[in-house]
């Protein structure tokens, strides 16, 4: 778990380094404060939890869909608690966040509340920076998700 973490942020930096050369935008480049519109996104990730004992059961898949406006978003998240997807693991969240940027970058922080379709509710409160290029970003995120920690890649597509 450790290893992908670090893979996944020293590709990011690196990315990041080699583009300090480039000029930097700028405007943020998931800013809508130039028009009063409200713009949607749709993302999908692969969480992968901090205790691995069986791949299966410690990540799971979600979907999010939702919108931003003046870089506050909200969003709901559907998915299941590992990938064995039994049906007592499917979960729903509703998500809210605030994205700023950081260079070429765009770091975001986020609290949401979900509940398993068939049990309990949880919380989640995380942090994440992401790269954008013209209408899609890639992410990395951390966050503590009913009491474990995550790490997610994601890819997300703003319309």
């Amino acid at each position: 778990m450790k290893n992908i973490f670090t893979l996944i942020l020293a590709l990011v930096f690196s990315k990041a380094i080699y583009s300090q050369n480039q000029p930097v935008a700028e405007k943020h480049l998931n800013d809508s404060t130039e028009s009063e519109k409200v713009s949607f996104y749709s993302g999908v990730g692969i969480s992968l939890g901090n205790e691995i004992t069986n791949f299966k059961e410690s990540a799971y898949l979600s979907i999010e869909n939702g919108l931003m406006f003046h870089d506050f978003y909200g969003g709901i998240v559907l998915g299941n608690g590992d990938l064995r997807l039994e049906d007592k693991n499917y979960f729903y969240e509703i998500k809210a966040g605030y994205s700023f940027p950081i260079g070429i970058l765009s770091g975001n922080t986020f609290f949401g509340y979900g509940r398993y379709f068939e049990s309990s509710g949880f919380i989640e409160y995380g942090t994440g920076i992401s790269y954008s290029c013209k209408k899609v970003s890639f992410g990395v995120s951390y966050s503590n998700w009913a009491g474990n920690d995550y790490i997610t890649p994601s890819i997300t597509y703003n319309w």
